[in-house]
């Protein structure tokens, strides 16, 4: 055996042997995982490089120091020395190696924690579905690939907000996660629900075919119409789909979403659990409304409303004066008088018509205030105000309806609150325990429109109301149709029986008015007996009654 074969199988010559062994795998290995990092963020990458070149540094240390003693040693190495040295430079690859795998098991959890972290920047925490964020990035996407090969449907649940007022969040939380659950569950493969926030969700389908996408949407449709179940409490919800289909021309996602949105609240004013398909007409009705509660909101903040009263009168022998009904008017500074047939719809479809029901309650404290105490037969009147069906399901509604009264030190039975049907009808429940509580506190409810609705009869007995308002429809023809005096005469027996008063709106003809006396109708107004008058005139009309 020459010399070189018995270096070769010395003990220094293996330790060197599996000492370069160890510096190589770990350089390669860390190697690896740095051009793994170059496709994260800088820090991370350039934290890794840093780290990276320290190794190196280590690795070539050890090298140096390897071929220096081969160099300087040659092939006759003195045993103890060749023990000490080659075991010393083993120990060192060691710990080079060892030091690898550390900071690359650092590195491996850093690249976990921040794909953790990408994923939740683009997921819904709650149901796990894309967000708004990702559902954009993939419509920008579709737009580019496919511009006409695909569409959108905009979800959004009707009756969310109930579940959430009447029973805790969390069972709220569960819901929502079992629509993500359904809709996953639903869809085509390759097509992709989010979760855009709230109850609103939307779901990009693969799809040109406006066919093959309404019947998408309706197989959604039917697994999202399936009870809900949180515990032993069962729910039916309802929801709004909004459809629209992708052209060509649609250069932005958020103006895809926005007209499935649009889409989906014409939807919703169908009724429930309708599908509406986008169309040019939507969007012309989008803007006239976008520029509606523009103008309203900016009458609003420069009074352009106003407050006009219509008398209401007792039938006693003689029609008695004992309060009025308080009607807005909207002045715009383009159009004059608007009608409130045409603005309080739409106030109630966007939502405004809680802020202009805020100001008529305010103004007509304010007026009735200072009528009160400057002229003292108003205290034995009344002032109805009408709200709208949205504030009974408004948990707040009660408290800022106290605090407006006692801001004007209204006495609560000068004034009473005058409710329609549906108001009533949409949350029975919540209605009749915030109606008995308003009853406690000695505020009166009147239920407007009576008829015209879908009252339940039932229900009404639990609503504790003071007064039930005949809707004109039936007062028009009570002189010349006999369904219509049967009707009427129902109601005012109706009401006496649940101990409410009957008052009959829009009287216009002595042959009414004696008619409704006959009938033993308590209350009535109409144009007969006075029609809406401004502030102004208040004082004329109630000295030549009081």
């Amino acid at each position: 055996m020459n010399s070189l074969q018995h270096f070769l199988l010395t003990p220094f010559s293996a330790s060197v042997g599996c000492g370069l062994l160890l510096l190589t795998f770990s350089a390669l290995r860390y190697l690896k995982l740095l051009r793994e990092v170059r496709r994260h963020p800088v820090s991370l990458h350039r934290c890794g490089t840093t780290q990276f070149i320290t190794l190196v540094g280590f690795i070539a240390m050890f090298m140096v120091l390897y071929l220096l003693m081969l160099t300087n040693s040659g092939p006759h190495i003195p045993q103890d020395i060749s023990a000490i040295s080659g075991t010393i430079l083993f120990l060192g690859a060691v710990f080079v190696f060892i030091t690898a795998q550390v900071t690359s098991t650092g590195l491996h959890t850093a690249l976990s924690a921040n794909a953790s972290l990408q994923h939740q920047a683009v997921h819904d925490y709650l149901t796990g579905l894309p967000n708004r964020r990702l559902i954009m990035e993939l419509l920008g996407e579709a737009m580019q690939t496919a511009p006409a090969g695909y569409a959108l449907v905009f979800v959004d649940i009707m009756n969310f907000k109930r579940v959430n007022i009447s029973f805790a969040h969390y069972v709220g939380d569960q819901i929502l996660e079992q629509v993500g659950q359904r809709l996953q569950t639903s869809m085509k493969p390759g097509d992709v629900a989010a979760r855009l926030g709230g109850d609103d969700f939307a779901i990009l389908l693969r799809t040109g075919s406006p066919r093959e996408a309404v019947q998408r949407t309706q197989a959604v449709k039917a697994a999202l119409k399936q009870p809900y179940f949180s515990g032993d409490i069962q729910f039916s919800l309802d929801c709004g789909f909004g459809l629209y289909m992708g052209t060509a021309q649609d250069t932005r996602p958020e103006h895809v979403i926005a007209k499935a949105n649009t889409a989906m609240m014409r939807a919703k004013q169908r009724g429930r659990n309708r599908i509406a398909v986008f169309s040019r007409s939507m969007q012309d009705k989008a803007q006239l409304t976008i520029h509606f509660e523009n103008q309203f909101r900016r009458s609003l903040r420069n009074g352009d409303f106003f407050l006009v009263f219509q008398p209401q009168y007792a039938l006693t022998p003689q029609p008695e004066l004992i309060g009025f009904e308080t009607l807005v008017r909207w002045n715009h500074p383009e159009r004059g008088i608007v009608s409130p047939a045409e603005f309080v719809p739409m106030a109630e479809t966007t939502g405004l018509i809680l802020h202009l029901d805020r100001y008529v309650l305010r103004e007509a404290c304010r007026i009735w205030g200072e009528m009160r105490a400057s002229l003292p037969a108003c205290r034995a009147l009344h002032f109805s105000v009408n709200l709208s069906a949205s504030h009974m399901d408004r948990p707040t509604f009660i408290r800022k309806l106290e605090k407006t009264l006692a801001a004007f030190e209204m006495p609560h039975e000068s004034i009473i609150l005058e409710l329609t049907e549906s108001a009533l009808m949409s949350n029975p429940e919540t209605a009749a325990r915030k109606m008995q509580y308003l009853r406690s506190i000695g505020l009166h409810v009147a239920l407007d429109d009576f008829g015209t609705g879908y009252s339940s009869l039932a229900y009404l007995t639990r609503f504790p109301c003071y007064c039930l308002k005949i809707d004109k429809s039936f007062v028009d023809n009570i002189t010349t149709d006999e369904n219509s005096v049967r009707v009427v005469r129902a109601i005012i027996h109706l009401a006496h029986g649940l101990g409410m008063v009957a008052l009959a709106e829009g009287v216009e003809t002595p042959e009414q008015l004696a008619q409704l006396q006959d009938m033993g109708c308590d209350q009535v107004q109409g144009y007969l007996l006075g029609k809406p008058m401004p502030q102004a005139a208040l004082r004329d009309v109630i000295a030549r009654n009081c």
